[in-house]
Parts: C-alpha cells; sequence; structure tokens
C-alpha cells in the first residue's frame, strides 16, 4: 500500500467516524440553552448535504489543496464556540461538511488505482472501530467528540502525503459534474437515513431505556465484519453479493418496524448494520473513478432521511416506513443493474 493509497484508508476511515458519531456532534450543537434539538438536528443534516455537495464536485479550482486546511479550522471553530455561541457553532458544522466532503473527493479521485475494493472495505471497517472507540471514550471520560475530531484532523493534516498528492493532482483535473450520479439508488440510502433516524423513538419501549444503544454500538461491529468480509468477495461473486446485501438491507430494516418483540428489533439493527456495510464498498467501487459521486448520493440520502421519514409516520405511521423502506430495495436493484450495463 503506497502513501496515496494510505490516504484514501485514512481519510475514508476518518469520514466513517465523522458520520457515525453524528447523534454525539449534533449534541454538542445543541449544548447552548437558545439551541433548540430540532435547529441542531437540522444543522447535522445541513452539514450532510454540504458534504454531498463537496464529494459530489461542485467545487473547482484551489479548493482541493486547502480541504484539509478548513477541515480542521472548521472542527477547532466549532470545539470552541459549541456551547458559546450558536451561530459561530453552527457555521463551524455546516463548513466541517463541506470541508470534509472536498476532502473525500479528492482522496477518492487520487487513490482509488489498484484495488479499490480492499482499499475502502478496510477503510470503513476503520471507521466503524474508530465511531465504536470513541463511543466509549466519550462515554467513560466525558471527552467531547469535537476535540476527538479536532486532533484527528491535525493528525490527518500533518501525515498527508504532499509530494505524492501534488504530481498525481497535476496528472488529473476537476471533471466532477453532477452527470453520472447514482440516482437511482438514493432512495435506498434516503431510506437507510430514515431507518437509523428513527430507531431509538422506536425501539426505547420495546427494549427499555439505555438497551437501544448497545445493540446500535453492537451494530457498529457487524458493520465492520460486514466491511472485511466485503474486501475479500470476488469478481465473480460480487454482482450476487451487492445485490443480494442491498436486498437484505433493505428487508432487515423494514422487518425492524414491523415487531415489538425486543430480541427481533435487536438482531434487526445489527444484521441492517452488517448487510449495509457488506454492500458499501462494493457499491462505491462498482465504478471506482465514480467513487465520490457515488459517496454524494449517500450522504445525501442520509441527509435527506430523517425529513422524509418523519412525513412517512406522520402519514401511514411506522407500517408505512417499513414497507417504503422495503420498496427502496427494489429500486437499489435496478440501480445495481442499471451499473451493470453502463460498464
Amino acid at each position: 500500500m503506497n502513501s496515496i493509497e494510505r490516504h484514501l484508508v485514512v481519510t475514508l476511515g476518518f469520514g466513517g467516524l465523522l458520520i457515525n458519531t453524528l447523534p454525539l456532534w449534533i449534541g454538542e450543537l445543541a449544548a447552548h440553552p437558545t439551541m433548540s434539538d430540532q435547529f441542531a438536528g437540522a444543522a447535522g443534516s445541513l452539514a450532510l448535504v454540504l458534504a454531498a455537495v463537496g464529494c459530489g464536485g461542485l467545487w473547482r479550482g484551489y479548493l482541493e489543496r486547502w480541504a484539509l486546511l478548513a477541515l480542521f479550522v472548521s472542527l477547532l471553530l466549532f470545539a470552541l464556540t459549541a456551547g458559546v455561541s450558536p451561530v459561530m457553532s453552527t457555521m463551524a458544522c455546516c463548513g466541517m461538511g463541506f470541508s470534509m466532503g472536498a476532502v473525500l473527493a479528492d482522496a477518492f479521485r487520487l487513490g482509488t488505482d489498484g484495488q479499490p475494493q480492499r482499499l475502502i472495505a478496510a477503510a470503513t471497517a476503520l471507521g466503524l472501530v474508530a465511531a465504536l472507540v470513541a463511543y466509549f471514550i466519550v462515554a467513560l471520560t466525558q471527552i467531547s467528540i469535537i476535540w476527538i475530531l479536532v486532533t484527528l484532523s491535525v493528525v490527518l493534516f500533518v501525515s498527508r502525503p504532499r509530494a505524492d498528492h501534488d504530481a498525481k493532482r497535476a496528472t488529473t483535473g476537476a471533471t466532477f459534474d453532477l452527470a453520472g450520479l447514482p440516482y437511482k439508488f438514493l432512495p435506498f440510502f434516503v431510506m437507510m437515513g430514515a431507518y437509523w433516524a428513527y430507531l431509538d423513538v422506536f425501539a426505547t419501549r420495546p427494549l427499555g431505556a439505555g438497551q437501544v444503544e448497545l445493540w446500535l454500538l453492537g451494530s457498529l461491529i457487524s458493520g465492520a465484519i460486514g466491511s472485511a468480509l466485503a474486501a475479500r468477495v470476488t469478481a465473480d461473486t460480487r454482482q450476487m453479493v451487492l445485490k443480494l446485501s442491498l436486498f437484505l438491507a433493505a428487508m432487515t430494516g423494514a422487518a425492524t418496524y414491523v415487531t415489538t418483540n425486543p430480541n427481533m428489533i435487536g438482531m434487526g439493527i445489527l444484521t441492517n448494520g452488517f448487510f449495509l456495510f457488506l454492500f458499501f464498498p462494493l457499491y462505491l467501487t462498482t465504478v471506482p473513478d465514480q467513487a465520490a459521486k457515488r459517496m454524494a448520493a449517500y450522504l445525501a440520502g442520509f441527509a435527506l432521511g430523517g425529513i422524509v421519514g418523519a412525513a412517512l409516520i406522520q402519514l401511514g405511521g411506522y407500517t408505512a416506513l417499513a414497507v417504503v423502506i422495503a420498496g427502496s430495495g427494489l429500486i437499489g436493484i435496478m440501480g445495481v443493474r442499471q451499473s451493470q450495463q453502463d460498464q
């Protein structure tokens, strides 16, 4: 693994840590007395939307060179103003999202040669394990998640292989645009975002106070196992595993919301994490030179999940949410078929 490939793994792992600790840093955003939980949640969703914009390539010029520095500055400003200035911390949160998207886009563009499936699978597993460790650190020490992210962003910035990046970047132009975004996968990611957004609300009563969080931590472990297995999927079985993991992620997600049995809900959370993150590295590397756009679709979908989920629950309860989650899996399989035709 060369320096650029290592940077891709570490960068995507950091992105996974940031995304999977979203409830923690939204909590930091809501720490100010004048900041409502709803507004903090909306700001978190906006940060993911901006990350999708940055990752999808709606940037030009020298941003790619300064994105890591912008990420560090945004996180530092977030840490210094959380609980003090709601306006500044919200702006810093949004800056964090956009700069993280740009960092990911740059890393994808420079580091997806060779064996991208193995690299991205390793990076996804790294991000999930890092998130699990971060949750334990925050719970046991009361250290702010933002300061953990600030520290790791410094490590990421200092360890970047500048010469290798600049040499390769000089031979590759910024050619991203909206064309080629995997739109057929967007409903699946929206509904996966909705699935995870309402688990705590739905499952607290049947599982009991504090139990949902334990199952969610377990899903980080099962997701890391799924990502590790994705690295070993061969070319002969790749499309079958891609379709099957997508389908089972949707079905286990739907099944979670149609039962009140505590064990079934818990197993649904674990299995959904496993199949979602078995699918994710394979999805990102289906068309390796479009990995950034595929990541953008994932981020945008999860950002919109809470809004769509709220509307579905209002219209038809959790049964409606379950039905649409299942249906999104079938649409996603159509996206897999389209990707096969495009190759």
